[in-house]
């Protein structure tokens, strides 16, 4: 079976490759349209896990999208930083949506900053969005354009191309930080706890259900991480834990030939049967009923 979990590569390799504004490497990918992409997997509301650090431009159209099950929603000018683990699900998205997708592995990262990543681009920075004004978010499409050109002439470890993306990632980098030095002074302790605790949901991978595995690690009682979440995204913490849990079997089912029950026993469920239970009464249908659709779909 093909693989289908890793989005950032998935959009370049699978439908732009053909296109004259796309670079594919082994360290860094450039596409100025994954709209295709993204229009594709909102039909089944598909989970993405990006393996890379991507940075997306929304150029034009609309999106409703999750990412690390927060929802959000995606106009032109949303500038947005996801880094290696983040789970990504576009829920729709308009028939003229068009992005610009670029990401890095982070040795790519650590090398063109020689050795000293800004933290506004460290891999533990997960869901940043900003929206820039039409002028930043000009800049940002000719400066990727100027970057395909130079990696399709010289290749990704040529000083020139190297260059170039330091000052891309840079640009973002300033994007990013001024989103952050706006934000910092409205967030709430809940808040800060909220970010924790989907960090945290993050790096279970779906394999606790409960929430007071989470609530202990944070070192917080279930009533208050339940409070300081619900305040925080709209949703509770089962609701997010569910969502996180049924995202990692959809990954599963879509970049694996594992059975079922082979699924079920590395998410921790006590059988099979329970797990198919838990997904059927979330997706409306079976594990299985699933992958053969995706299949049937796949892009």
């Amino acid at each position: 079976m093909q693989s289908t979990h890793d989005f950032s590569v998935r959009a370049i390799r699978e439908k732009t490759t053909s296109l004259p504004q796309t670079y594919t490497g082994k360290n860094c990918s450039v596409s100025l349209n994954t709209g295709d992409i993204v229009r594709a997997i909102s039909v089944n509301g598909e989970a993405m896990l990006f393996s890379d650090m991507a940075i997306t431009l929304c150029l034009s159209g609309e999106a409703v999208s999750e990412t690390n099950f927060v929802g959000n929603r995606i106009i032109p000018g949303t500038l947005e930083l996801f880094s290696p683990g983040s789970i990504f699900q576009v829920k729709r998205a308009s028939d003229d949506t068009s992005f610009i997708g670029i990401s890095f592995t982070p040795f790519a990262v650590k090398e063109i900053f020689e050795g000293n990543t800004p933290w506004e681009l460290l891999t533990h920075k997960r869901d940043l969005r900003v929206l820039l004004t039409e002028p930043k978010a000009m800049l940002f499409r000719q400066m990727t354009e100027v970057f395909i050109r130079l990696l399709q002439e010289s290749g990704e470890e040529s000083e020139s191309s190297i260059k170039m993306a330091g000052s891309l990632l840079a640009y973002a980098k300033e994007c990013f930080k001024d989103a952050e030095t706006g934000n910092n002074a409205e967030i709430s302790r809940a808040g800060l706890l909220c970010r924790r605790f989907l960090g945290l949901l993050g790096e279970a991978k779906g394999q606790h259900h409960d929430i007071s595995w989470f609530a202990d690690n944070l070192c917080v009682s279930n009533h208050y991480l339940s409070v300081a979440v619900k305040k925080s995204t709209g949703s509770t913490v089962k609701e997010l834990i569910d969502k996180s849990v049924i995202a990692e079997i959809k990954i599963r089912l879509t970049s694996s030939d594992k059975s079922v029950a082979q699924i079920a026993e590395e998410l921790c469920f006590s059988s099979s049967s329970l797990m198919c239970k838990f997904f059927k009464s979330h997706i409306g249908q079976s594990p299985m009923q699933y992958r053969k659709n995706i299949l049937r779909h796949s892009i």
